[in-house]
């Protein structure tokens, strides 16, 4: 994939991040208030619940999108990209049964003990069956988005994201507005997921006419070639569920269910720094299995070294705005009554999710590389050592002694185990990687959080105006830093015949 190609893909990532972005921004507090704190909680409590449904995916979405990377540009490699669709298909099928059926035994035995309203149980089986269905076809159009993305279609792909997002927020506040409750806004999710698989097979048939779309083309060969990686991407997806979901069930089982809003709300404004890094990430991921087929070390390296640098960039002027100015955006977003109980976790998860965001483009690249099975045992370690710390925490310390485990738990695998497997992979030094990729961007976020707290000293703001005032001004500091002190003379160089090249090409 070329430069140009890759730079494209970041804009419609970006494109598809800030529509997201902005609908849960909107979007969140209306529903929290229509749907008050229990019912949202159980909302919150059930798509925790059915994200587990996802591991029946065994991987196979991840190893769609590498092994459609790699296949070449031939008649040879249409074959094979032919065969890798078929096959997978089927068993993208045949997974999304299996989650249905899973959806139905979590129903009957698993609700009933957890500990919620007894006027809310039967509601939520019927919800949990209903986004079960609602995974068999998210199962099948992942066949589809996964051929997308590993061919560089990331532009496609986000438009059609783009229009299956604002369909279902328009269907929310209609439904809510009209007084429905949590289980019609399943059916709308149902009728979007439907209605986003039949544009992406239509997109896909016009785009690849001589690809065939049929779940009669399974091959073993073809899923004996892919299901090792397929295995070990799935082991590492269930971790990483299992982690990421984890603390939404450990809250109800040691806590309480109304503290589960409170925890959700400062884990969704500190989700932002995802969202900026996510559209740089994802396309690094198809990228670097082409590489990684030529075994194009040299470049492995500056993508290494370059995609983690500019995810920091990225997060860490988000993530100053988000320290400084968090009790605000949350009394802004969701009401003041929320800020006591959100804000101490904020001031936890900001830093852990931007330790995430930071190692993102490393394991992005070594689960490209096949090196998935590591990546697995180490987020296994970080879970176990999440899940110490808070059995020994969280009754005396409460939500800020969950999010301090994973805090340091994340701190901890990241730094001794990532940094120095990365490197070995891909052959960097740890000390170059480390001042370049991660020192060196974090630099600038020295005079912006100097400028927060300046502002933040003299004019606590309690508006939206006043936050988005404080977020310009460390947004604006930040960037000029980085431009002084973290853009090397070299990259500016690379910068500016890149540049040219668009603006050339823009012009042809």
């Amino acid at each position: 994939m070329s430069v140009p190609r890759l730079i494209k893909n970041v804009f419609a990532n970006y494109a598809g991040a800030g529509i997201s972005a902005a609908v849960l921004f909107f979007l969140t507090p209306f529903v929290i208030r229509e749907l008050g704190t229990t019912g949202y909680a159980v909302w919150i409590l059930v798509h925790s619940i059915v994200s587990y449904l996802h591991i029946f995916d065994l991987g196979m979405h991840s190893a769609l999108v590498k092994y459609a990377a790699e296949c070449p540009e031939t008649d040879h490699g249409v074959r094979d990209l032919q065969r890798l669709v078929g096959t997978l298909l089927v068993l993208l099928l045949a997974a999304g049964m299996g989650a249905l059926l899973a959806s139905g035994a979590i129903a009957i035995w698993i609700v009933p003990l957890l500990r919620v309203p007894p006027d809310w149980v039967e509601t939520l089986q019927q919800i949990t069956v209903l986004l079960g269905i609602d995974v068999l076809l998210q199962f099948v159009a992942s066949a589809l988005s996964g051929l997308l993305a590993g061919r560089q279609r990331y532009d496609v792909l986000n438009g059609v994201q783009i229009g299956c997002r604002l369909a279902r927020a328009a269907s929310t506040v209609i439904l809510l507005v009209s007084g429905y409750g949590v289980v019609a806004l399943v059916f709308a999710e149902l009728f979007t997921t439907l209605g986003s698989l039949s544009v992406l097979a239509y997109i896909v048939r016009r785009l690849y006419p001589a690809l065939t779309l049929s779940f009669g083309l399974f091959d073993r060969g073809t899923w004996r070639h892919v299901r090792s990686y397929s295995f070990w991407a799935l082991m590492n997806d269930l971790a990483i569920r299992g982690g990421g979901e984890l603390d939404n069930l450990l809250i109800p089982v040691f806590l309480s269910l109304s503290l589960l809003t409170p925890y959700s709300v400062a884990c969704s404004i500190a989700t932002v720094l995802f969202w900026v890094i996510e559209p740089i990430v994802e396309v690094l991921f198809p990228f670097s299995s082409e590489l990684g087929a030529r075994n194009d070390r040299e470049k492995l390296d500056r993508l290494l070294v370059q995609g983690s640098k500019a995810a920091v960039a990225a997060a860490c002027p988000f993530a100053i705005v988000l320290l400084f100015a968090g009790e605000s955006i949350i009394s802004n977003w969701v009401g003041a009554e929320y800020a006591p109980e959100a804000t101490p976790v904020l001031l936890l998860v900001v830093p852990s999710f931007l330790v995430t965001a930071a190692f993102s483009p490393a394991v992005t690249i070594l689960t490209a590389l096949s090196r998935v099975r590591e990546v697995f045992l180490l987020t296994v370690l970080e879970i176990l050592c999440a899940a110490l710390l808070v059995a020994l925490s969280v009754r005396t310390y409460g939500l800020t002694g969950l999010a301090a485990s994973y805090l340091i738990a994340n701190c901890a695998l990241s730094f001794g185990g990532l940094l120095p497997l990365v490197c070995k992979t891909v052959d960097v030094p740890v000390l170059r990687y480390a001042r370049e990729a991660l020192a060196r961007p974090l630099w600038p976020g020295i005079p912006a959080a100097a400028v927060a707290s300046l502002v933040m000293s003299r004019w606590n703001p309690t508006g939206w105006m006043g936050v988005a005032a404080i977020a310009a001004l460390v947004l604006v500091t930040y960037f000029v830093g980085f431009s002084l002190l973290s853009i090397t003379r070299s990259e500016r160089a690379e910068i500016f015949q890149l540049a040219t090249r668009l603006v050339a090409t823009r012009a042809v």
